[in-house]
């Protein structure tokens, strides 16, 4: 494993990690960077001022798990361009995009997150053969969920966004 610490934030790239309960603080392109699979992230909390992102798995990025974290003030709370990611718990409010998932994500599944408060969307979805259920989703100031027809959808609370859910 080579984990750096650097202005960028947490650098994981290798495979079987866990970070767990780190303050990240105004890093200047992520707080978590994974390139690697079966990786653990739990309870870390980041802040920033309106770049970068909460957590970046890249398409090399697989089977990891992003668990009950807090990321606020970001571009994206979390970005998964990885395959079978699961992005579960975690509370992300004022970023421009709570949770984004790029095309290339496929199979991941996104439940059980708070989304709260983000000012362009909440969820931003453009992956296949995603599973998307028992969210929170609340209070964007433009979109609650944007997503593909052919995401699994399932008891999801959307509401008070301005537009609550769109397919594309």
């Amino acid at each position: 494993m080579q984990l750096t610490l650097l202005k960028k934030g947490i650098c994981v790239k290798g495979n079987n990690n866990t970070i767990y309960s780190n303050n990240i603080k105004y890093s200047t392109i992520y707080s978590v960077y994974i390139d690697g699979e079966r990786n653990k992230i739990y309870k870390n909390t980041g802040n920033n001022k309106n770049k970068g992102y909460g957590v970046y798995m890249n398409k090399a990025s697989k089977s990891n798990i992003i668990y009950g974290n807090r990321f606020n003030g970001f571009y994206y709370g979390v970005l998964d361009s990885g395959k079978q990611n699961i992005i579960q718990s975690n509370h992300l409010t004022y970023n421009k995009a709570g949770i984004y998932l790029s095309s290339t994500a496929k199979y991941s599944k996104v439940n059980k997150n708070n989304v709260y408060k983000n000012t362009n969307y909440g969820v931003y979805n453009k992956a296949t053969k995603t599973i998307i259920y028992k969210n929170k989703i609340s209070s964007n100031k433009k979109y609650g969920l944007i997503t593909v027809k052919s995401a699994n959808l399932n008891k999801n609370s959307i509401k008070k966004n301005k537009i609550n859910l769109r397919h594309i």
